[in-house]
């Protein structure tokens, strides 16, 4: 507020050397930089603070302009499954748009039948294992759809070599973000430059 942009950004630096996981001091750091027209940098910043805090919407509203700012697309998009799934004693009914219709099936087994958990966990060599095959489940009958977000997504993830990071970062930390206050500071930057791959255009 007091226009003194240096100082404030060497103690946001202080800050977040302090404590890497503070996504407030990133924010601002970013604001900072945005300010004083440094965008590259405040887009490594917004997108740190992203990762360790993404459901804050002013910040998302400022990740959207500074990303715009750098050519990027600001659009927000989130893993959001068309898929229901009802259970009762004695029925299980799946509504499903229709990309999502393996996925559904996938999903309902791995949730109600019998055995199905149990017998696939016994041989998992990754503990994502349910994520892993719904998501083939949506990818395989869609992979050369274009125009679907969701399936955009995928395969430039997948061209990448950043299905993992789409798996971490779009599912597991949609589910449980703070899982991203646990991570080192150089997984958390990984994470930071996946999201700004995935904007680029």
């Amino acid at each position: 507020m007091k226009k003194k942009y240096n100082e404030a950004e060497s103690w946001y630096k202080k800050s977040i050397n302090a404590n890497h996981i503070d996504y407030l001091a990133h924010w601002l750091l970013a604001d900072i930089y945005f300010i004083k027209g440094e965008k590259e940098k405040a887009l490594s910043e917004i997108s740190v603070a992203k990762v360790l805090n993404r459901n804050n919407p002013k910040l998302e509203s400022k990740r959207k302009t500074i990303y715009a700012a750098n050519g990027l697309d600001s659009t927000s998009w989130t893993f959001n499954p068309q898929v229901r799934i009802e259970k009762t004693p004695n029925k299980v009914t799946i509504t499903a748009d229709t990309v999502w219709n393996i996925y559904a099936m996938v999903k309902t087994a791995w949730e109600v039948e019998p055995g199905y958990r149990e017998n696939k966990m016994k041989t998992a060599k990754r503990s994502d294992l349910e994520t892993v095959e719904c998501i083939e489940g949506l990818l395989l009958p869609n992979e050369k759809k274009k125009g679907i977000p969701v399936i955009d997504r995928l395969n430039k993830a997948l061209d990448a070599n950043k299905f993992s990071y789409f798996l971490f970062y779009e599912i597991e930390l949609l589910d449980h973000p703070d899982l991203a206050l646990l991570l080192d500071k150089k997984q958390i930057q990984e994470l930071a430059d996946y999201i700004i791959f995935m904007a680029r255009k």
